[in-house]
């Protein structure tokens, strides 16, 4: 366990503005009297409105979009997807501020490339799988859409649906991708994302 000095209020006392402009790598505008970006942990930092926020009173930043937020060592930690000790070595070695634990950062630059390949490959995980979730909710939303017209073909236009066969064995089929959409099974997630029939049948964009 690391034993704790005085020097923890050198590193919580660094503005987390700096710590902001030193770790992420987005544009920070000023919003009243708060700082405000677009937060990169969600939306694949494409959100159309920022919601990250920085209180420079205080000294935190919070997300009200996904919740992420916390103090400047927080902020590192989460830049960096390092943890409390090395966010604080890193931060020390940047700042030119002695450990809280009495003994000098000795972070290399590559380690440092290490804990920045690190966060890279996280927030890459996190993209994919907010992109993943929106192919999730848009075929979704497109299979319901297909069910329904499909409903009304069979209800208004029978002889049109005798001739075209398979339009007649497809619905279950669809439902069966409804409730594994629906499900929170992962991996038949991606059988269905895979799957050329899907494909086929929701290669045209809502309106």
């Amino acid at each position: 366990m690391l034993k704790l000095n005085n020097n923890l209020d050198s590193l919580k006392h660094i503005s987390i503005l700096d710590v902001a402009h030193k770790y992420l790598n987005v544009e920070i505008k000023k919003s009243g009297s708060r700082y405000s970006a677009r937060c990169p942990w969600h939306a694949n930092g494409q959100e159309r409105t920022a919601s990250l926020f920085f209180d420079t009173n205080r000294n935190l930043f919070k997300c009200f979009a996904c919740g992420i937020g916390g103090s400047n060592i927080d902020l590192a930690m989460n830049a960096l997807n390092v943890d409390f000790k090395t966010a604080c070595e890193q931060l020390a070695q940047d700042f030119n501020l002695p450990l809280p634990w009495g003994r000098a950062a000795n972070i290399t630059p590559a380690e440092r490339r290490a804990a920045q390949a690190k966060a890279n490959e996280a927030a890459r995980r996190r993209e994919l799988a907010v992109a993943f979730k929106k192919w999730c909710d848009e075929t979704y939303l497109k299979l319901c859409v297909l069910v329904r017209c499909i409903d009304k073909a069979i209800n208004h236009d029978p002889v049109f649906c005798e001739s075209i066969p398979d339009l007649l064995h497809l619905e279950p089929v669809i439902e069966y991708w409804l409730d594994v959409l629906q499900s929170n099974n992962d991996e038949q997630k991606l059988e269905l994302f895979k799957d050329e029939a899907v494909k086929t049948w929701t290669t045209w964009n809502l309106t």
